[in-house]
């Protein structure tokens, strides 16, 4: 059992942390040694988790976050795993079951854990005013082909329209009289966006805005820089476009 500490990590607190797990394999049956090792240079932890396993002859490295946050437990234990089982699907599918290609898919696996949303944003985006009603905003959305819009008021995102928040105004219930199309479609953006949003980075890493849209069930991610400007967006095409290049690669 390996744990690398962060740099704001006390080894005598990840030590009992990495002992708490040997102690619960061990009550499984499972024999396991505990050891906390220092950060080297700057290669991320991936690779060191890589050259430990090849100092010790191990064949198979386990990836978590147990004791942090259920965050990074769910990038660094649930998309590795999802990641690396691909990968060993993909290479078991060969009858040559090469040394050489497991490095090739373990380095695609930590060039995807590398990969920041700036590498594969969409920087020309297309924001809706707030003051556009929604006729014009259908015509938007069908011209362009996009799923949302920022919503832009005097430079700053004041919030997100989609093409649900179309289809949310023609939500009636049965007691309800339907409104007509016309007096339903001129209404503004403002009066139907979502003013909440989720936004994220260009240094944001990529395997983050891969848990927003599964956890949030979202297709495009607003981009602002430090002075809470937009600078992109991305959306699930750009996500699995990355993930195709990193296979690649």
């Amino acid at each position: 059992m390996i744990e690398i500490p962060e740099d704001d990590d006390d080894g005598p607190v990840a030590m009992a942390r990495v002992t708490n797990v040997a102690a619960r394999l061990a009550r499984q049956g499972v024999t396991a040694t505990a050891r906390v090792v220092e950060a080297v240079g700057n290669d991320p932890a991936a690779v060191q988790l890589e050259k430990i396993a090849g100092d010790v002859g191990a064949g198979l490295i386990v990836a978590g976050a147990y004791g942090h946050s259920h965050f990074r437990e769910l990038i660094l234990g649930g998309v590795t795993q999802y990641l690396a089982t691909l990968l060993l699907a993909a290479c078991c599918c060969r009858t040559d079951f090469r040394r050489t290609e497991m490095n090739r898919g373990a380095r695609a696996v930590y060039k995807l854990l590398e990969q920041t949303v700036g590498d594969h944003m969409t920087r020309d985006v297309r924001t809706a005013r707030r003051d556009l009603d929604l006729l014009d905003l259908s015509e938007m959305f069908e011209r362009d082909d996009f799923n949302s819009y920022p919503v832009e008021d005097d430079g700053r995102v004041v919030g997100i329209v989609t093409k649900f928040d179309i289809l949310r105004c023609f939500a009636f219930t049965p007691t309800q009289t339907p409104a007509r199309y016309h007096d339903l479609m001129s209404r503004k953006v403002g009066d139907v966006m979502t003013p909440e949003f989720i936004y994220v980075s260009p240094d944001t890493k990529l395997t983050r805005v891969i848990q927003i849209m599964v956890e949030y069930r979202i297709r495009s991610v607003i981009v602002l820089n430090s002075r809470q400007k937009l600078v992109g967006i991305i959306a699930r095409e750009d996500v699995i476009a990355a993930l195709k290049a990193t296979a690649r690669d």
